[in-house]
């Protein structure tokens, strides 16, 4: 049952990324990013020229994303909450926000 779910939610997550349509040079914003899980993915979809923005507004998960994407040069991690984004307006092109709602007052 287990490997079951995890097969379930590598296919959720595979499915989510290819609804994006993330493409190279784009800029890509993870909005409760956590402890950047998906921003290695974004960073390989919009490459050595596009951005990944990741947001969050707990340190520990920050501090954890900025752990796993030190040599990816292609994020960057800002703290923020969902109620205002640490980003200018017209300055994304895809945004993602992936179980955080539920923590959103």
């Amino acid at each position: 049952m287990l490997r079951a779910a995890a097969g379930a939610g590598r296919g959720y997550k595979r499915e989510l990324m290819n609804l994006l349509d993330v493409r190279p040079g784009q800029t890509a914003l993870d909005v409760g990013c956590g402890p950047g899980t998906d921003l290695p993915a974004l960073a390989e979809r919009v490459g050595v020229s596009g951005t990944v923005i990741g947001v969050d507004r707990d340190s520990v998960m920050l501090t954890e994303a900025r752990r796993r994407t030190k040599d990816l040069s292609a994020v960057e991690i800002r703290e923020g909450d969902a109620h205002s984004l640490p980003v200018a307006p017209g300055s994304v092109d895809r945004a993602k926000i992936d179980r955080v709602l539920m923590h959103v007052a």
